[in-house]
């Protein structure tokens, strides 16, 4: 069994409004017969953010329940970190790796991962990382080396830029993502055969 965490990108969200459909847990599952459960909800961060009411990474992970063989997550692109304690609604402050707390995007990801890791003491957890922000990604990292966590560098994988889809689709090509950060289909089965690939390193499936 297979659980994902994450943002609309993991609930699978495309132009083609297909969301739940064309998603990349879901393909995993296709491709490997497993049985899979989505924790995740377009407009998801990891940090709580004033004003909004979308659940976290840290309220997932407190109430994930069953058993499971491996567990992703995937988010950060709606967190939007800023050192202003004057900052505006919707932003959080950064924190520092080691922090563990809901309102700082550093204290969160320690917070979930903590929390994800004494649940599930035993298994794989594997953070997939593409925010579109390098200090974002590279905290992230830092994180699942703090907690001896697997990361995918999903920005690293050779996916085509957003900004070439125009151009891709003028040739009769279809791109990567279906706007500037969701990834249409052709993404989805991209990121899947990554994440599947790095499943394989830790467990049969």
């Amino acid at each position: 069994r297979y659980a994902a965490l994450g943002d609309s990108i993991t609930y699978g969200y495309t132009e083609e409004k297909t969301a739940g459909i064309i998603s990349y847990p879901r393909l995993i599952a296709e491709i490997t017969g497993c049985r899979y459960t989505l924790l995740c909800t377009p407009g998801a961060a990891w940090a709580k953010r004033d004003g909004v009411t979308i659940p976290t990474m840290a309220d997932y992970a407190e109430h994930i329940s069953g058993d499971y063989d491996i567990i992703t997550v995937y988010a950060g692109v709606n967190d939007r970190p800023r050192p202003d304690p004057n900052r505006a609604a919707g932003e959080v402050a950064w924190g520092s790796l080691g922090d563990f707390d809901r309102h700082t995007f550093c204290g969160a990801v320690g917070l979930t991962l903590k929390t994800l890791r004494l649940k599930y003491p035993y298994i794989p957890i594997l953070v997939l990382i593409d925010t579109g922000n390098r200090e974002k990604d590279e905290a992230l990292q830092a994180a699942a080396e703090y907690f001896r966590m697997p990361a995918l560098r999903l920005d690293k994988m050779g996916m085509n830029p957003q900004w070439l889809g125009e151009d891709l689709r003028a040739r009769g090509k279809e791109p990567y993502y279906s706007d500037l950060l969701h990834p249409s289909r052709a993404g989805h089965r991209m990121i899947a055969r990554a994440v599947l690939g790095e499943m394989k390193k830790y467990i049969n499936i």
